[in-house]
Protein backbone atom coordinates (compact mmCIF):
# COMPACT_ATOMS: atom_id res chain seq x y z
CA UNK A 1 0.00 0.00 0.00
CA UNK A 2 0.84 3.50 -1.08
CA UNK A 3 2.10 6.20 1.94
CA UNK A 4 -0.30 7.77 0.53
CA UNK A 5 -3.32 5.43 1.03
CA UNK A 6 -4.56 6.15 4.82
CA UNK A 7 -2.30 8.76 5.78
CA UNK A 8 -2.48 11.89 7.71
CA UNK A 9 -1.58 15.24 6.17
CA UNK A 10 1.76 15.35 7.62
CA UNK A 11 2.88 11.77 5.62
CA UNK A 12 1.16 12.82 2.88
CA UNK A 13 2.88 16.42 2.93
CA UNK A 14 6.40 14.40 3.27
CA UNK A 15 5.27 11.93 0.19
CA UNK A 16 4.99 14.81 -2.41
CA UNK A 17 8.05 16.94 -0.90
CA UNK A 18 10.14 14.21 -1.32
CA UNK A 19 12.01 15.36 -3.91
CA UNK A 20 13.88 18.42 -1.96
CA UNK A 21 17.08 18.21 -0.45
CA UNK A 22 16.51 19.16 3.18
CA UNK A 23 13.80 19.68 5.67
CA UNK A 24 13.70 20.19 9.45
CA UNK A 25 11.24 18.55 11.46
CA UNK A 26 9.66 18.48 15.14
CA UNK A 27 7.04 16.68 17.03
CA UNK A 28 6.28 13.95 18.84
CA UNK A 29 4.91 10.59 17.63
CA UNK A 30 5.81 8.17 14.87
CA UNK A 31 3.65 10.06 12.05
CA UNK A 32 6.33 12.63 10.49
CA UNK A 33 8.94 9.37 10.90
CA UNK A 34 6.98 7.33 8.27
CA UNK A 35 6.57 10.46 6.02
CA UNK A 36 10.34 11.13 6.54
CA UNK A 37 11.72 7.82 5.69
CA UNK A 38 9.96 8.03 2.16
CA UNK A 39 11.84 10.98 1.29
CA UNK A 40 14.96 10.10 2.19
CA UNK A 41 14.17 6.50 0.17
CA UNK A 42 13.53 9.29 -2.63
CA UNK A 43 17.48 10.88 -1.72
CA UNK A 44 15.98 13.60 0.14
CA UNK A 45 17.90 14.38 3.26
CA UNK A 46 17.28 14.45 6.76
CA UNK A 47 18.81 15.64 10.10
CA UNK A 48 17.15 14.76 13.33
CA UNK A 49 18.11 17.23 16.51
CA UNK A 50 19.78 15.14 18.72
CA UNK A 51 18.61 13.82 22.36
CA UNK A 52 20.77 16.11 24.37
CA UNK A 53 19.47 19.15 23.18
CA UNK A 54 15.64 18.26 22.54
CA UNK A 55 13.16 19.24 24.85
CA UNK A 56 10.71 16.57 23.54
CA UNK A 57 12.83 13.66 21.47
CA UNK A 58 9.74 11.60 20.72
CA UNK A 59 9.54 12.29 16.67
CA UNK A 60 13.63 12.48 16.09
CA UNK A 61 13.67 9.63 18.17
CA UNK A 62 11.37 7.74 16.15
CA UNK A 63 12.93 8.61 12.86
CA UNK A 64 16.38 7.63 13.88
CA UNK A 65 14.86 4.72 14.89
CA UNK A 66 13.18 3.51 11.13
CA UNK A 67 16.69 4.79 9.81
CA UNK A 68 14.85 8.08 8.70
CA UNK A 69 17.88 10.39 9.22
CA UNK A 70 21.43 11.19 7.55
CA UNK A 71 22.52 13.15 10.52
CA UNK A 72 21.47 13.58 14.34
CA UNK A 73 23.30 16.73 15.52
CA UNK A 74 22.92 19.07 18.72
CA UNK A 75 20.04 22.26 17.46
CA UNK A 76 23.01 24.82 17.50
CA UNK A 77 24.52 22.73 14.75
CA UNK A 78 21.40 22.01 12.41
CA UNK A 79 21.33 25.40 10.65
CA UNK A 80 24.88 24.98 9.59
CA UNK A 81 24.15 21.99 8.41
CA UNK A 82 21.37 22.82 6.02
CA UNK A 83 23.63 26.03 4.93
CA UNK A 84 26.09 23.21 3.82
CA UNK A 85 23.79 20.90 2.21
CA UNK A 86 22.25 23.94 0.28
CA UNK A 87 25.79 25.23 -0.75
CA UNK A 88 26.37 21.70 -2.14
CA UNK A 89 23.36 21.29 -3.90
CA UNK A 90 23.88 24.66 -5.58
CA UNK A 91 27.00 23.62 -7.57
Amino acid sequence: MSLLQNASTVQQYFARVASREAIGVTGMGDDRAAGLLEMTGAEARAIAQDQKSCLVFGMPQKAIARGAVNEVLPLDEISSALTRVGASESR
